[in-house]
């Protein structure tokens, strides 16, 4: 049986084919509501109608559907007859959406993100970085429309990594209020900057900058192993050579040494020391990139990660296998590694394949 989203969206369907596009259904939590443009409600101190919800004031299940169903009909077809009246919806059954503004909306997705998601350090950091920062550019006491929304979008720079995260806030800011707003049209097409990948040799000379055995330790994880900076804190090593990180960006995972050389190499042994470090995983991966520029390693933590996936690249490990390494899925895999392959790096690969004498890309 397709789940209710699917069901909502088939009434919809249904209802557009019939002739009437609004009111929509839409679902906020656990509760059915109606979406369209109505006239302003008693007392707003409004005159043309807006976008606005209706409380229906019933379960977000298959029987409310069906209720819902019949009275997006019937308030459709006051609606076209100039017969719409709010005190049904304002009576003591139902309780109309408090507020259309901007800030009662980000409340309402704030409320909604902890729901679904347990309150850490981290989740803390995820909602602010991407959803809290945009929301603060938007007119808090205006009304939430489809033109504030835009005019959020337009005052980012255009194609830039701020621009691509606004428009996925805003995005999901009007899919909780019952908005349609589509901003994949204004993304545009940001691409992160060029990126100088260290070689083996360069990886190597890292590792024996580092006095301390802590650290020393610690980049021989993040070059053999290509994990995150902060999930250095969140290893379990009952099975070595192969590791655990038991938290993350993308949860827990076993992660494999590759080269497993290296584990030699860098003197890795299950017994090992590593620093410890508390705090989110911004402040962790922090801590990391701090160290790295105090040995000046001339390089920055991710780049061993970037390193460890080009390798695995190169020596034909399969897509599937690298991604789950990196914890990662495929498409993201493939969609951020394969664009730093140098052109030194196909040369090689076209020489070992082709059977040809290798050129140098080096002029």
């Amino acid at each position: 049986m397709p789940d209710l989203d699917d069901q909502i969206e088939a009434v919809n369907q249904k209802l557009r084919e019939d002739g009437i596009p609004r009111p929509s259904i839409v679902r906020r939590g656990q509760k059915l509501y109606l979406r369209g443009t109505f006239p302003p409600k008693p007392g707003s101190g409004k005159t043309i109608p807006y976008q606005q919800s209706i409380a229906l004031g019933i379960n977000a299940s298959v029987r409310g559907l069906v209720y819902a169903e019949r009275e997006a009909r019937l308030v459709s077809a006051a609606l076209k007859n100039n017969a719409f009246d709010w005190s049904k919806y304002l009576s003591d059954r139902y309780v109309a959406v408090y507020n259309d503004t901007v800030g009662s909306w980000v409340d309402r997705f704030e409320k909604d993100y902890f729901t679904r998601r347990q309150r850490t350090p981290q989740s803390e950091y995820t909602f602010k970085k991407d959803y809290a920062t945009p929301f603060k550019r938007l007119p808090q006491a205006e009304e939430l429309t489809i033109k504030v929304l835009k005019e959020g979008i337009e005052s980012t720079e255009p194609d830039s990594r701020a621009r691509k995260r606004y428009c996925l806030a805003y995005e999901a800011l009007a899919k909780l209020a019952g908005i349609e707003f589509d901003a994949k049209r204004y993304r545009g097409n940001y691409k992160a900057g060029e990126r100088t990948i260290p070689t083996d040799e360069e990886i190597v000379a890292g590792w024996e900058k580092i006095p301390y055995p802590q650290w020393r330790n610690a980049y021989g994880i993040l070059a053999c192993y290509g994990i995150r900076a902060h999930e250095l804190f969140f290893l379990e090593l009952k099975r070595f050579p192969i590791l655990r990180v038991t938290e993350g960006k993308t949860g827990a995972r076993d992660v494999y040494p590759y080269p497993v050389e290296w584990i030699d190499l860098f003197h890795l042994r299950p017994e090992m020391e590593l620093p410890e470090c508390q705090g989110s995983h911004a402040d962790l991966g922090h801590r990391v990139a701090t160290q790295f520029r105090r040995y000046e390693l001339g390089m920055k933590p991710h780049d061993l990660r970037h390193a460890h996936a080009l390798r695995m690249i190169k020596h034909g490990v399969p897509e599937a296998i690298a991604a789950e390494m990196q914890g990662h899925d495929t498409v993201t895999h493939t969609k951020t590694y394969q664009r730093w392959i140098s052109q030194e790096q196909i040369d090689e690969a076209w020489a070992e394949t082709s059977g040809a004498k290798q050129v140098s890309s080096k002029s």
